[in-house]
């Protein structure tokens, strides 16, 4: 009588050159599993870039943002935050040189006759020169105009354009 607890061993069919085969087959996921391991635990320990952190502050992973630019006649807002400038002159001599450049062949930055006339929130404030005294932190955004455009919004005097500021009122 056989006890369902006693199992006898099963004899192996599998000749010596199969065995090897699983032998070596058995050896090779081993040393791939140490292999990969290995390579982990060398990825976690190499040394990583550190940003420089004040210790009251958490560290923030560096983000660079694209900042969206006006056309070639128009600096908008997220422009104007980026840039290093400390006033209007500045920004505009930095980002759109074009728009100071007169149109016409008199020209003058005074706002006189020829030159392009300055306007702050649709204000006639000056030549381009008193672009240095608008301060970057009050403007929205600055756009140039030409000649005819700026006729139409504000009368004759305009041969060269003007240049539009919007301030953030």
């Amino acid at each position: 009588m056989h006890d369902a607890s006693m199992v006898e061993p099963q004899q192996s069919t599998v000749g010596p050159e199969e065995q090897m085969k699983r032998l070596t087959q058995t050896s090779f996921g081993v040393l791939m599993v140490l292999a990969v391991g290995a390579i982990m635990s060398a990825t976690t320990l190499m040394p990583r870039a550190v940003v420089a952190q004040d210790s009251t502050k958490t560290e923030k992973p560096l983000k660079i943002e694209k900042v969206r630019r006006g056309g070639a006649y128009l600096i908008l807002e997220s422009e104007i935050q980026a840039a290093a400038s400390e006033n209007a002159f500045e920004l505009v001599q930095q980002l759109r040189p074009s728009m100071l450049r007169g149109r016409a062949a008199n020209v003058s930055s005074d706002g006189g006759s020829g030159g392009i006339v300055v306007y702050v929130d649709n204000v006639r404030f000056g030549g381009t020169e008193s672009l240095r005294n608008v301060t970057r932190i009050a403007i929205r955004e600055i756009r140039f105009v030409n000649a005819g455009d700026a006729t139409q919004l504000f009368g004759t005097g305009h041969p060269s354009g003007a240049i539009l500021i919007s301030t953030k009122r």
